[in-house]
Protein backbone atom coordinates (compact mmCIF):
# COMPACT_ATOMS: atom_id res chain seq x y z
CA UNK A 1 0.00 0.00 0.00
CA UNK A 2 1.34 3.53 -1.05
CA UNK A 3 -0.02 6.71 1.65
CA UNK A 4 0.64 9.43 -0.84
CA UNK A 5 0.54 13.43 0.68
CA UNK A 6 2.02 16.58 -0.19
CA UNK A 7 4.46 18.20 2.86
CA UNK A 8 3.45 18.43 6.01
CA UNK A 9 0.44 16.70 6.14
CA UNK A 10 1.28 14.20 8.21
CA UNK A 11 2.69 11.59 6.59
CA UNK A 12 5.34 10.88 9.12
CA UNK A 13 3.04 11.20 12.24
CA UNK A 14 0.91 8.73 10.33
CA UNK A 15 3.73 6.25 10.07
CA UNK A 16 5.28 6.57 13.56
CA UNK A 17 1.64 5.86 15.15
CA UNK A 18 1.12 2.59 13.20
CA UNK A 19 4.40 1.37 14.23
CA UNK A 20 4.57 2.23 17.84
CA UNK A 21 0.97 0.75 18.21
CA UNK A 22 1.90 -2.53 16.40
CA UNK A 23 5.40 -2.76 18.39
CA UNK A 24 2.75 -3.66 21.08
CA UNK A 25 1.12 -6.42 19.29
CA UNK A 26 4.22 -9.12 19.74
CA UNK A 27 2.60 -11.47 17.34
CA UNK A 28 2.66 -9.35 15.06
CA UNK A 29 6.48 -9.37 12.85
CA UNK A 30 6.84 -5.64 12.04
CA UNK A 31 10.11 -3.75 10.45
CA UNK A 32 10.24 0.32 10.21
CA UNK A 33 12.60 2.34 8.78
CA UNK A 34 12.48 6.12 8.32
CA UNK A 35 14.57 8.49 5.99
CA UNK A 36 14.62 11.52 8.22
CA UNK A 37 15.93 14.16 5.35
CA UNK A 38 17.43 14.18 2.27
CA UNK A 39 19.77 16.64 3.66
CA UNK A 40 20.92 13.68 6.12
CA UNK A 41 23.52 11.95 4.50
CA UNK A 42 23.72 9.51 6.95
CA UNK A 43 20.65 7.48 6.30
CA UNK A 44 18.91 8.66 3.22
CA UNK A 45 20.40 5.88 0.57
CA UNK A 46 19.32 2.25 0.14
CA UNK A 47 22.65 1.03 1.97
CA UNK A 48 20.91 0.82 5.02
CA UNK A 49 17.32 -0.11 4.33
CA UNK A 50 18.08 -3.88 4.16
CA UNK A 51 20.16 -4.68 7.19
CA UNK A 52 18.02 -2.36 8.98
CA UNK A 53 15.00 -4.07 8.43
CA UNK A 54 16.35 -7.44 9.08
CA UNK A 55 17.64 -5.69 12.35
CA UNK A 56 14.23 -5.13 13.20
CA UNK A 57 13.06 -8.84 12.48
CA UNK A 58 15.22 -10.22 14.21
CA UNK A 59 14.26 -8.52 17.64
CA UNK A 60 10.87 -9.67 16.99
CA UNK A 61 11.07 -13.43 17.00
CA UNK A 62 14.88 -15.25 18.11
CA UNK A 63 13.89 -17.71 15.91
CA UNK A 64 13.97 -16.03 12.74
CA UNK A 65 17.08 -14.03 13.78
CA UNK A 66 18.58 -17.32 13.83
CA UNK A 67 17.89 -17.69 10.62
CA UNK A 68 18.78 -14.36 9.16
CA UNK A 69 22.12 -14.71 11.18
CA UNK A 70 23.03 -17.75 9.40
CA UNK A 71 22.25 -16.12 6.22
CA UNK A 72 24.61 -13.08 7.01
CA UNK A 73 27.39 -16.20 7.85
CA UNK A 74 26.53 -17.92 4.44
CA UNK A 75 27.33 -15.09 2.84
CA UNK A 76 30.26 -12.34 5.07
CA UNK A 77 29.81 -9.82 1.83
CA UNK A 78 26.17 -9.84 2.44
CA UNK A 79 26.30 -6.06 3.18
CA UNK A 80 27.86 -5.03 -0.28
CA UNK A 81 25.53 -7.01 -2.35
CA UNK A 82 22.46 -5.65 -4.73
CA UNK A 83 19.90 -4.41 -2.98
CA UNK A 84 18.00 -7.51 -4.32
CA UNK A 85 20.64 -9.74 -3.06
CA UNK A 86 20.23 -8.36 0.31
CA UNK A 87 15.93 -8.25 0.32
CA UNK A 88 15.96 -12.13 -0.71
CA UNK A 89 18.97 -13.55 1.92
CA UNK A 90 18.35 -11.70 4.63
CA UNK A 91 14.01 -10.41 4.21
CA UNK A 92 12.59 -12.92 1.77
CA UNK A 93 14.08 -16.36 2.28
CA UNK A 94 14.65 -16.14 5.76
CA UNK A 95 10.58 -14.99 6.30
CA UNK A 96 9.86 -17.44 3.98
CA UNK A 97 11.18 -20.33 6.23
CA UNK A 98 9.34 -18.93 9.10
CA UNK A 99 6.25 -19.32 7.41
CA UNK A 100 6.93 -22.69 6.02
CA UNK A 101 7.22 -24.33 9.52
CA UNK A 102 4.24 -23.10 10.37
CA UNK A 103 5.21 -19.80 12.77
CA UNK A 104 4.11 -16.78 10.29
CA UNK A 105 0.76 -16.91 10.78
CA UNK A 106 -0.09 -13.91 9.05
CA UNK A 107 2.78 -11.59 6.60
CA UNK A 108 4.96 -9.38 8.76
CA UNK A 109 4.61 -5.47 7.86
CA UNK A 110 7.15 -3.33 6.73
CA UNK A 111 6.34 0.28 7.24
CA UNK A 112 8.76 2.68 5.13
CA UNK A 113 8.60 6.42 5.16
CA UNK A 114 10.41 9.02 3.06
CA UNK A 115 11.69 7.30 -0.08
CA UNK A 116 11.20 10.53 -1.83
CA UNK A 117 13.95 11.88 -0.02
CA UNK A 118 16.70 10.04 -1.68
CA UNK A 119 19.48 11.81 -3.29
CA UNK A 120 20.33 9.03 -5.62
CA UNK A 121 17.42 7.91 -6.99
CA UNK A 122 18.92 5.54 -8.90
CA UNK A 123 17.67 2.17 -7.17
CA UNK A 124 14.17 3.04 -6.57
CA UNK A 125 12.72 1.39 -9.56
CA UNK A 126 14.79 -1.51 -8.21
CA UNK A 127 13.32 -1.34 -4.77
CA UNK A 128 9.95 -0.90 -6.22
CA UNK A 129 10.32 -4.08 -7.82
CA UNK A 130 11.43 -5.77 -4.63
CA UNK A 131 8.40 -4.75 -2.44
CA UNK A 132 5.79 -5.85 -5.16
CA UNK A 133 7.03 -9.05 -6.35
CA UNK A 134 9.33 -10.91 -4.17
CA UNK A 135 8.35 -9.55 -1.08
CA UNK A 136 4.65 -9.46 -1.34
CA UNK A 137 3.53 -10.90 -4.51
CA UNK A 138 5.58 -14.18 -4.88
CA UNK A 139 6.05 -15.21 -1.47
CA UNK A 140 3.21 -13.81 0.20
CA UNK A 141 6.20 -13.25 3.42
CA UNK A 142 4.94 -9.11 3.86
CA UNK A 143 2.72 -6.59 3.97
CA UNK A 144 4.35 -3.50 3.16
CA UNK A 145 3.41 0.27 3.84
CA UNK A 146 5.56 3.01 1.64
CA UNK A 147 4.99 6.66 2.70
CA UNK A 148 6.07 9.36 0.16
CA UNK A 149 4.96 12.47 -1.52
CA UNK A 150 3.15 12.55 -4.78
CA UNK A 151 5.43 14.98 -6.83
CA UNK A 152 8.33 12.82 -6.52
CA UNK A 153 10.29 10.07 -8.69
CA UNK A 154 9.28 7.65 -6.13
CA UNK A 155 5.63 9.35 -6.94
CA UNK A 156 5.57 8.70 -10.58
CA UNK A 157 6.93 5.36 -10.28
CA UNK A 158 4.17 4.02 -7.65
CA UNK A 159 1.65 6.16 -9.45
CA UNK A 160 2.10 4.11 -12.48
CA UNK A 161 2.13 0.88 -10.65
CA UNK A 162 -1.35 1.85 -8.87
CA UNK A 163 -2.86 2.81 -12.60
CA UNK A 164 -2.29 -0.84 -13.09
CA UNK A 165 -3.60 -1.90 -10.18
CA UNK A 166 -0.20 -3.44 -8.70
CA UNK A 167 0.03 -0.78 -5.84
CA UNK A 168 -2.77 0.20 -3.63
CA UNK A 169 -3.00 4.47 -3.50
CA UNK A 170 -4.42 6.14 -0.10
CA UNK A 171 -4.17 9.61 -1.01
CA UNK A 172 -4.19 11.92 1.90
CA UNK A 173 -5.73 14.30 -0.09
CA UNK A 174 -9.18 12.45 0.23
CA UNK A 175 -8.79 12.80 4.23
CA UNK A 176 -8.82 16.83 4.14
CA UNK A 177 -7.49 17.23 7.61
CA UNK A 178 -9.10 20.65 8.58
CA UNK A 179 -11.41 18.96 11.84
CA UNK A 180 -7.98 17.05 12.78
CA UNK A 181 -5.96 20.29 11.93
CA UNK A 182 -8.72 22.45 14.08
CA UNK A 183 -8.90 19.90 17.08
CA UNK A 184 -5.04 20.52 17.43
CA UNK A 185 -5.11 24.08 17.29
CA UNK A 186 -8.16 24.31 19.72
CA UNK A 187 -6.79 21.87 22.34
CA UNK A 188 -3.40 23.49 22.54
CA UNK A 189 -4.50 27.16 22.23
CA UNK A 190 -6.69 26.55 25.40
CA UNK A 191 -3.57 24.72 26.62
CA UNK A 192 -1.58 27.47 26.17
CA UNK A 193 -4.00 29.80 27.54
CA UNK A 194 -4.67 28.09 30.97
CA UNK A 195 -0.68 27.86 31.40
CA UNK A 196 0.44 31.95 30.72
CA UNK A 197 -2.73 33.64 31.68
CA UNK A 198 -0.61 34.27 35.00
CA UNK A 199 2.59 35.67 32.77
CA UNK A 200 0.48 37.74 30.83
CA UNK A 201 -2.62 39.02 29.16
CA UNK A 202 -3.80 36.81 27.10
CA UNK A 203 -5.99 37.88 23.93
CA UNK A 204 -9.44 37.79 23.87
CA UNK A 205 -12.35 36.21 21.06
CA UNK A 206 -10.69 32.60 21.18
CA UNK A 207 -13.27 31.72 18.68
CA UNK A 208 -11.56 34.63 16.49
CA UNK A 209 -7.94 33.22 17.54
CA UNK A 210 -9.08 29.69 16.18
CA UNK A 211 -10.55 30.72 12.96
CA UNK A 212 -7.51 32.79 12.16
CA UNK A 213 -4.71 30.19 12.89
CA UNK A 214 -6.91 27.51 11.01
CA UNK A 215 -7.34 29.76 7.91
CA UNK A 216 -3.84 30.41 7.89
CA UNK A 217 -3.34 26.83 8.11
CA UNK A 218 -4.07 26.46 4.86
CA UNK A 219 -4.39 22.68 5.36
CA UNK A 220 -1.47 21.85 6.71
CA UNK A 221 -0.38 20.39 9.72
CA UNK A 222 3.06 21.44 9.52
CA UNK A 223 1.89 24.93 9.54
CA UNK A 224 -0.29 24.07 13.31
CA UNK A 225 2.64 21.97 15.05
CA UNK A 226 5.09 24.89 13.97
CA UNK A 227 3.03 27.84 14.95
CA UNK A 228 2.11 25.88 18.64
CA UNK A 229 5.55 24.78 19.36
CA UNK A 230 6.56 28.31 18.60
CA UNK A 231 4.19 29.71 20.82
CA UNK A 232 4.70 27.46 23.35
CA UNK A 233 8.72 27.82 23.56
CA UNK A 234 10.63 28.29 27.00
CA UNK A 235 13.03 30.69 25.47
CA UNK A 236 12.18 34.22 27.48
CA UNK A 237 14.03 36.12 24.22
CA UNK A 238 10.68 35.84 22.65
CA UNK A 239 9.31 38.48 25.04
CA UNK A 240 5.51 37.51 26.61
CA UNK A 241 3.45 34.53 25.59
CA UNK A 242 0.00 36.59 24.84
CA UNK A 243 2.61 38.95 22.61
CA UNK A 244 3.98 36.07 20.53
CA UNK A 245 0.16 35.05 20.09
CA UNK A 246 -0.77 38.11 18.95
CA UNK A 247 2.24 38.73 16.45
CA UNK A 248 1.73 35.35 14.58
CA UNK A 249 -2.00 36.37 14.17
CA UNK A 250 -0.46 40.05 12.45
CA UNK A 251 1.23 38.13 10.21
CA UNK A 252 0.62 39.13 6.93
CA UNK A 253 1.32 36.55 3.54
CA UNK A 254 2.15 38.08 0.35
CA UNK A 255 -0.98 37.00 -1.86
CA UNK A 256 0.80 36.55 -5.23
CA UNK A 257 2.43 33.83 -3.24
CA UNK A 258 1.97 29.93 -3.90
CA UNK A 259 0.07 27.37 -1.67
CA UNK A 260 3.08 27.73 0.82
CA UNK A 261 2.51 31.55 1.33
CA UNK A 262 1.14 31.26 4.87
CA UNK A 263 3.95 28.59 5.71
CA UNK A 264 6.68 30.47 4.19
CA UNK A 265 6.08 33.97 6.44
CA UNK A 266 5.62 31.98 9.42
CA UNK A 267 8.90 30.19 8.76
CA UNK A 268 10.71 33.79 7.87
CA UNK A 269 8.85 35.42 11.13
CA UNK A 270 10.22 32.78 13.36
CA UNK A 271 13.84 33.45 12.28
CA UNK A 272 13.52 36.89 12.10
CA UNK A 273 12.71 37.29 15.52
CA UNK A 274 15.39 35.77 16.82
CA UNK A 275 18.36 37.48 18.44
CA UNK A 276 21.63 37.13 16.64
CA UNK A 277 19.58 35.96 13.45
CA UNK A 278 23.12 35.92 11.21
CA UNK A 279 24.56 33.98 13.37
CA UNK A 280 21.37 31.63 13.66
CA UNK A 281 21.31 31.80 10.00
CA UNK A 282 24.81 30.70 9.75
CA UNK A 283 24.08 27.88 11.66
CA UNK A 284 21.01 26.74 9.59
CA UNK A 285 22.70 26.89 6.46
CA UNK A 286 25.92 25.30 7.47
CA UNK A 287 24.26 22.06 8.94
CA UNK A 288 21.84 21.90 5.94
CA UNK A 289 24.72 21.85 3.32
CA UNK A 290 27.01 19.81 5.77
CA UNK A 291 24.10 17.60 8.02
CA UNK A 292 26.74 14.97 8.57
CA UNK A 293 28.62 17.39 10.84
CA UNK A 294 27.93 17.22 14.69
CA UNK A 295 26.79 19.94 17.01
CA UNK A 296 30.27 20.88 18.03
CA UNK A 297 31.48 20.21 15.31
CA UNK A 298 29.96 22.56 13.57
CA UNK A 299 29.95 25.53 16.26
CA UNK A 300 33.76 25.00 16.25
CA UNK A 301 34.08 25.97 12.18
CA UNK A 302 31.33 28.86 13.32
CA UNK A 303 33.99 30.11 15.73
CA UNK A 304 30.62 30.31 18.08
CA UNK A 305 31.01 29.40 21.63
CA UNK A 306 28.53 26.42 23.30
CA UNK A 307 26.37 29.17 25.34
CA UNK A 308 25.71 31.58 22.69
CA UNK A 309 24.80 28.30 20.16
CA UNK A 310 22.97 26.65 23.04
CA UNK A 311 21.11 29.79 23.27
CA UNK A 312 20.37 30.48 19.70
CA UNK A 313 18.50 27.34 18.69
CA UNK A 314 15.41 27.51 21.64
CA UNK A 315 13.90 30.24 20.01
CA UNK A 316 13.31 28.57 16.91
CA UNK A 317 10.74 26.52 18.66
CA UNK A 318 10.41 22.96 16.23
CA UNK A 319 11.91 24.26 13.18
CA UNK A 320 15.51 23.64 14.78
CA UNK A 321 16.14 20.55 17.69
CA UNK A 322 19.47 18.96 19.25
CA UNK A 323 19.23 15.06 18.27
CA UNK A 324 21.46 12.23 19.39
CA UNK A 325 22.86 10.86 16.62
CA UNK A 326 26.12 8.16 16.56
CA UNK A 327 26.69 9.31 19.77
CA UNK A 328 27.34 12.89 19.52
CA UNK A 329 24.74 15.66 18.68
CA UNK A 330 23.23 16.71 15.61
CA UNK A 331 20.91 19.56 14.22
CA UNK A 332 17.92 18.71 12.75
CA UNK A 333 15.22 20.66 10.84
CA UNK A 334 11.86 19.50 8.96
CA UNK A 335 12.66 18.85 5.34
CA UNK A 336 9.81 21.16 4.25
CA UNK A 337 11.65 24.23 6.59
CA UNK A 338 14.94 22.78 4.85
CA UNK A 339 13.12 23.35 1.29
CA UNK A 340 12.35 26.75 2.42
CA UNK A 341 15.89 27.77 2.93
CA UNK A 342 16.86 26.19 -0.46
CA UNK A 343 14.03 27.78 -2.70
CA UNK A 344 15.00 31.52 -3.41
CA UNK A 345 11.30 32.34 -4.55
CA UNK A 346 10.16 30.97 -1.00
CA UNK A 347 12.59 32.34 1.56
CA UNK A 348 13.79 35.30 -0.52
CA UNK A 349 16.41 37.55 1.72
CA UNK A 350 16.52 33.64 3.30
CA UNK A 351 17.23 32.09 0.42
CA UNK A 352 20.85 30.22 1.12
CA UNK A 353 22.53 29.29 -1.87
CA UNK A 354 24.88 26.43 -1.91
CA UNK A 355 27.12 27.54 -4.69
CA UNK A 356 27.85 31.15 -3.21
CA UNK A 357 28.40 29.77 0.37
CA UNK A 358 30.74 27.23 -0.73
CA UNK A 359 33.57 29.64 -1.00
CA UNK A 360 33.10 31.14 2.53
CA UNK A 361 32.85 27.49 4.23
CA UNK A 362 35.89 26.40 2.88
CA UNK A 363 37.52 29.62 4.36
CA UNK A 364 35.50 28.34 7.67
CA UNK A 365 37.14 25.23 7.24
CA UNK A 366 40.59 26.41 6.62
CA UNK A 367 40.48 29.04 10.16
CA UNK A 368 39.15 26.37 11.58
CA UNK A 369 42.20 23.43 11.37
CA UNK A 370 44.12 25.66 13.78
CA UNK A 371 41.42 24.28 16.67
CA UNK A 372 41.63 20.74 18.09
CA UNK A 373 39.16 19.16 16.05
CA UNK A 374 41.89 19.33 12.44
CA UNK A 375 41.20 15.63 11.54
CA UNK A 376 37.73 15.36 12.10
CA UNK A 377 37.08 18.34 10.15
CA UNK A 378 39.49 18.05 7.64
CA UNK A 379 37.66 14.22 6.88
CA UNK A 380 34.36 15.57 7.48
CA UNK A 381 35.27 18.57 4.55
CA UNK A 382 36.74 15.93 1.95
CA UNK A 383 34.31 13.32 2.83
CA UNK A 384 30.77 16.02 2.20
CA UNK A 385 32.70 17.30 -1.08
Amino acid sequence: MWLSGGAGTGKTTIAHTIANRLMKAPQVLLSSFFFPSRFDHTRNSTASLAPTIAYQLCTRSPILCKSISNAIDNDQDIFTRSLTSQFQSLIVDPLHDFATVGLLTSPALIVIDGLDEFIDQGPLPELVDLLTTSVTKRYMVARVLVLSRTNSTIGDILTALASRKKVSQLPLEIFYPAKDIKRYLADNLARLKAKHTTTGTWPSGDVDILDTMFKKSSGMFIYATTAIDYLDSESPSLGPYSQRLRNLLSIQAPITRGPFKELDSLYSYIVLSVKNVDTVLSTVRFSCHYPDLSFDQIRHVLGVDMDTMQDLLPPLGGLVTLRPSHGTTAIRFHSSFAEYLLDHERSQALFTDFGLDQAQYLTRFLHALSGEHITEIIFSYLILN
